[in-house]
């Protein structure tokens, strides 16, 4: 089954279809104002076929076929990290398909040990508004799970080479700290976004708990991005656990592991516009035969 969302897809955000149709084509397409036609199937995230078929009694029926052309692998490509998002939101029945499709992730001894807050609208702005002023201040009240250590080597350069990516999109210059700090800012506005899930896990479950937690994020994200949603993981929002869990009403027992703010991105920005490189197959894999 296919769900199209009318109110998702945005002017500069539509949905690419091409069209196979023995009918009105010119009729479909008005009526379907949310998508985008295109001439080469190649381009098209679906395919649309619309065939007229006669019934044994002679009258007229129509029978639709919808097939994605979007494989997992290009799936994956596709997925991003939005740091811009419009104002635009994800309609309720949306948000649960993804969460109930992210819900098919596996865990240890099938645990299932995330929990999904969300939070939208009014409540989203007044937790906005407490974090963001705490941030400005620097008043961090810590996180449940402890931050690296240390970055060192690779993964020191690949951390390093993501901030400048970040900041060369924005024309700001490595010594500009003020123009730094204010974009830092950003990740306590939920950059923009009018969604966000607080993942959380059971304490109790540990290291494997929060691994988990990070596999059911991972699938979350990606059927964002299969469904037309932009979205981002956010560790920055766990340094304020303890607001957050006391804004939220969440249960000391559970861990805060991070926040995926999520929504419509504004993809002409040019802070959307940057994508970081992967590993090579040597640096990840060690094989033994």
């Amino acid at each position: 089954a296919l769900i199209i969302s009318t109110s998702l897809f945005s002017q500069d955000n539509k949905l690419k279809a091409y069209l196979d149709c023995r009918c009105d084509e010119n009729f479909i397409k008005q009526e379907t104002a949310f998508i985008e036609y295109v001439r080469d199937q190649d381009l098209a995230d679906i395919v649309i076929f619309i065939r007229d078929v006669r019934t044994p009694t002679g009258s007229r029926s129509y029978e639709i076929e919808i097939d994605g052309n979007n494989d997992f692998k290009e799936i994956i490509g596709k997925r991003f990290s939005c740091r811009s998002f419009s104002n635009k939101v994800v309609s309720r029945e949306l948000i649960e398909k993804i969460i109930i499709d992210a819900q098919s992730t596996a865990s240890w001894c099938n645990s299932q040990p995330w929990k999904v807050h969300l939070v939208s609208g009014k409540k989203l702005s007044e937790l906005k508004s407490q974090l963001l002023k705490l941030a400005q201040q620097e008043k961090f009240d810590g996180s449940d799970i402890p931050y690296p250590e240390k970055y060192e080597g690779l993964y020191k350069q690949r951390r390093y080479d993501c901030g400048m990516q970040l900041y060369e999109s924005l024309n700001i210059k490595k010594d500009d700290y003020d123009a730094r700090k204010k974009q830092s800012l950003e990740n306590f506005k939920f950059f923009n976004a009018p969604h966000a899930a607080f993942i959380t896990s059971e304490k109790l479950l540990g290291t494997y708990g929060v691994l988990d937690c990070g596999a059911f994020i991972t699938n979350f994200m990606n059927f964002c991005t299969y469904y037309g949603v932009d979205s981002i993981a956010q560790a920055a929002l766990a340094s304020f656990s303890k607001t957050v869990k006391t804004f939220l009403n969440i249960d000391e027992k559970r861990s805060l592991v991070c926040c995926i703010s999520f929504g419509i991105g504004v993809l002409n920005d040019p802070v959307n516009n940057f994508r970081t490189e992967r590993g090579t197959i040597d640096e990840v894999l060690e094989w033994l035969d």
